[in-house]
């Protein structure tokens, strides 16, 4: 069986065709549908991929950059028939991710609950958490998202607890590029 994935620029149309895991049809909360507006504006974006695998569209993912040239946002939408061909696509992603040329590059990812729990924390500190015990709590209970964003070379950054429609927690995670001699 063949496994190679094809990487083609996003269409707009792309994202209305994907067939979304389960666990992203609700974004912070909220139905995750997006706009015809919202579609055509990704597409434009630099950084915007199809995968495509067998005639079907297997992941979009791209980077929305806030701040032209300067920061951006790294998103992806994932189907159920990943599967094996998450390594070649995590691959892909990596590459993309290391030479986008922006100067920040954040990730959101749906973290796990338990870093909330003030039992957990309690058993983990016997204390108020800092942010950066909690960064680290919440990568000791990581989701896959969470697990996904350090492998695409993203740090965690900080612990967005009750976030969103449904207060839940996600993590915020940051990727600065290597600073050069020019910077200094």
């Amino acid at each position: 069986m063949n496994s190679r994935i094809a990487f083609q620029r996003l269409e707009a149309g792309d994202l209305f065709e994907i067939e979304r895991q389960e666990s992203q049809l609700l974004w912070l909360g909220q139905k995750g549908d997006i706009s015809q507006e919202a579609a055509e504006i990704l597409a434009d974006q630099p950084c915007a991929w199809t995968a495509w695998y067998a005639g079907r569209i297997v992941a979009c993912f791209g980077i929305s950059e806030i701040f032209p040239n300067v920061q951006g946002l790294a998103w992806a939408l994932l189907s159920s028939e990943i599967g094996v061909l998450h390594l070649e696509l995590t691959r892909f992603m990596q590459r993309e991710v290391r030479e986008c040329g922006l100067i920040r590059l954040e990730l959101l990812a749906r973290a796990n609950d338990r870093v909330e729990d003030r039992a957990v924390l309690g058993e983990e500190l016997c204390r108020p958490a800092s942010r950066d015990e909690l960064a680290a709590l919440a990568m000791k209970y990581a989701t896959p998202e969470c697990r996904w964003a350090k492998l695409l070379g993203f740090t965690p950054a900080h612990v967005l607890r009750r976030f969103g429609a449904a207060s839940e927690t996600y993590m915020l995670f940051e990727r600065f590029p290597p600073l050069g001699e020019e910077d200094f």
